[in-house]
């Protein structure tokens, strides 16, 4: 009897591959490991079902969750395939990880000869620091204790060095990231979501930006940032420091790159390399790497790349550039005729003024319109209607500038820098914490492939003076974007059979807009996000 063992990977595992090579090599069956593209399949062979059974038991008991994995499938064949694809023996950089399952085991035994052994490694995980095994339980006790007292520590943790302590207003002076004890306590802290709760509990151990919640801000009192990238400990010895921490009632700590003071240096580990921590966004559906958000690459070029990586040349297939820094545009790619400019973000007005104008003439109610805004929010609109801007920059992605157009216009900003006011607009957006916004108008210019930013300007001024709140009106802007997307891509698919989106740009990391791009686009769409560069 064979069972056929899929791994469907949006990404390079080695984990994965490390962990089946290692189980295999303890079997006493036929087997083989075949890797297609990032993909993998094992084959095992025994007459025996109760060893194959035992075999799939210990397979399920060891493969830890990775947020590569998008779907796995057992099942019974008649034939091992001839195909094979050498795979890596050893660890690379970006394949390293701080410990797997069997490893934390162990460094948790008080009878194992690598308990609290901060050098703990084996041929899945660590990072390649060739060291012998010692017991750090006293000194990392001692590293605790100082973070309990107020003290500051310099790190050298396994892939770079870092400031860790506990948090205190002292945070406010610098960039920092917070490592948590354990799922649980970031669920009693944050707005976490169960798919954000998988994903980072996951072998690669992400970081995933959060909002803090009341229980944060009583507990930690006078730390300003509200959004705040966590994670738990990737690192052998940032876990037994944590797990230290907690028996001393701390269960979060600050680390930061920062240059910042510090009392105390434990430079036992000597980094052999520098690797940047994965941050991702969670949805439902997707996870989006940070890293992977193209930000200057031309994006017909990389909309093209992605056509042959995706092996979509044969295919009617839609691309969605978002990018704040190029242009912004929905393309569209047939083999008869390569890739063409189906809509486009384009801005005709350079000034406030002229769209207060635009506004005017647009149709009978638009005089009406600005008048009443100027009588309700008369300095607002004296502020801002000399502001001018450059329509023709291309360092500023559209879609942002028009956002940016937006935030002037309903006063939540008094910076006259488009592109810091459409960040404006993303910050109220992130800080929402209702579920729904109004229904802010995008619509097509009649007879062209450009979006009606006139239209949309003036539906947010109409809730404006309707006295929606800036929050839930900014959720609003960015809500609406996302459906009247989908419902662009939803008519060119009946039009022009388009069943496919590759979805490009570092607007992406506005979370909202990804989780709504991600459960509306891909109810009527596959849709390919960067998930590897």
């Amino acid at each position: 009897m064979i069972l056929e063992f899929k791994f469907d990977l949006t990404h390079e595992c080695f984990v994965y591959e490390a962990i089946i090579h290692k189980l295999i090599s303890k079997t006493n069956t036929n087997s083989k490991l075949i890797k297609s593209s990032k993909n993998l399949c094992l084959y095992i062979e025994n007459e025996d079902e109760n060893i194959l059974k035992e075999f799939s038991t210990k397979l399920s008991n060891s493969l830890p969750l990775s947020i590569y994995l998008k779907d796995t499938q057992v099942q019974a064949t008649t034939k091992i395939p001839d195909d094979e694809k050498k795979l890596p023996t050893s660890k690379t950089n970006e394949a390293c990880i701080g410990f797997c399952p069997q490893c934390l085991t162990e460094l948790n035994d008080e009878k194992h000869k690598d308990y609290f052994n901060i050098f703990k490694e084996c041929e899945v995980c660590g990072y390649g620091l060739n060291t012998t095994s010692t017991n750090y339980k006293p000194q990392i006790q001692k590293l605790a204790q100082d973070i309990k007292d107020g003290k500051h520590i310099k790190l050298n943790l396994g892939y770079g060095t870092f400031i860790v302590g506990a948090l205190s207003p002292k945070c406010n002076d610098f960039e920092f990231d917070i490592i948590t004890y354990d799922l649980a306590v970031c669920e009693k802290y944050t707005n976490i979501t169960k798919h954000e709760v998988l994903a980072m509990g996951a072998i690669e151990k992400p970081f995933i930006k959060l909002k803090t919640n009341l229980t944060f801000k009583q507990d930690f009192e006078g730390i300003n940032k509200e959004l705040i990238r966590f994670k738990i400990s990737d690192d052998v010895l940032l876990y037994l420091l944590s797990k230290e921490l907690h028996r001393l009632d701390i269960q979060l700590i600050f680390i930061t790159k920062d240059d910042i003071a510090f009392d105390t240096v434990f430079d036992e580990i000597n980094p052999t390399q520098n690797i940047e921590p994965i941050e991702c966004i969670v949805s439902a559906q997707d996870i989006l790497l940070i890293k992977d958000l193209q930000t200057d690459k031309n994006y017909v070029e990389y909309f093209s790349s992605k056509l042959d990586k995706y092996k979509l040349k044969k295919e009617t297939v839609a691309g969605v550039c978002l990018s704040k820094k190029t242009t912004n545009s929905v393309l569209l790619y047939q083999d008869k005729f390569g890739i063409v400019e189906s809509l486009c973000f384009k801005i005709e007005q350079d000034s406030i003024a002229s769209i207060f104008e635009a506004i005017k003439n647009s149709d009978k109610s638009g005089t009406k319109l600005v008048r009443n805004y100027q009588n309700s929010f008369k300095d607002i609109y004296n502020d801002i209607k000399e502001i001018k801007f450059d329509r023709q920059d291309t360092s500023i992605g559209n879609l942002l500038r028009i956002w940016g157009i937006v935030a002037i216009v309903l006063g939540y900003t008094t910076n006259k820098n488009i592109a810091q006011a459409g960040e404006v607009l993303i910050e109220n957006i992130l800080e929402f914490q209702g579920d729904k916004g109004p229904r802010v108008d995008y619509k097509i210019v009649k007879n062209t492939k450009t979006i009606d930013t006139i239209k949309l300007v003036s539906t947010a001024m109409s809730f404006r003076l309707a006295g929606v709140e800036s929050l839930t009106l900014s959720y609003g802007v960015v809500e609406s974007f996302c459906d009247f997307l989908s419902l662009y891509l939803d008519d060119i698919k009946q039009t022009m059979s388009v069943e496919k989106v590759v979805v490009m740009g570092d607007m992406l990391e506005v979370k909202p807009l990804f989780i709504h791009m991600s459960e509306k686009m891909s109810k009527n769409h596959k849709i390919y996000f960067p998930i590897e560069t």
